[in-house]
């Protein structure tokens, strides 16, 4: 099955200003809620969803479909520089294209961005913890230096 290729922000759980920052950026949206968001990802890109099965998470998505890398990366920062509230952002990609919206949210994007963010912070402290050992090497190394003059 050959994907579309349409230029679309497919989004769920933003409010009016973000979805007037996006509009006022130029993108054309898919607004994704409980009336159409069970199904596809496929579908949705062509207005064509389904009510969903379940209760849907309170979270704020932004899903690109059709953009190149440039343009997408150019778009993300856009967003992260714009949105007080940072949503969660992603592409579509050849997998992700045939998923129910609600799998895809549920099972991947959410847990994705809980897993980045633990691993970052656990970078963070690893970098920060390192970065203080160093400095108490230096400073023992001037401290040894200044004694011997």
């Amino acid at each position: 099955m050959k994907r579309n290729d349409r230029k679309v922000l497919l989004v769920f759980g933003l409010d009016s200003m973000d979805l007037a920052r996006l509009e006022l950026m130029g993108y054309e949206m898919v607004i994704i809620n409980e009336e159409n968001g069970g199904g596809r990802i496929r579908d949705l890109i062509e207005n064509k969803g389904k009510p969903v099965k379940g209760e849907l998470p309170d979270e704020k998505v932004i899903i690109f479909n059709g953009y190149k890398d440039e343009a997408l990366q150019k778009g993300v920062q856009a967003i992260r520089s714009s949105f007080p509230v940072k949503p969660i952002i992603a592409a579509v990609t050849d997998h992700s294209y045939n998923w129910a919206f609600e799998f895809l949210l549920i099972e991947h994007l959410i847990q994705d961005r809980d897993w980045n963010r633990k691993n970052a912070k656990e970078y963070r402290e690893a970098m920060m913890k390192e970065n203080k050992e160093e400095a108490e090497r230096l400073a023992k190394e001037e401290a040894n230096k200044e004694e011997k003059e």
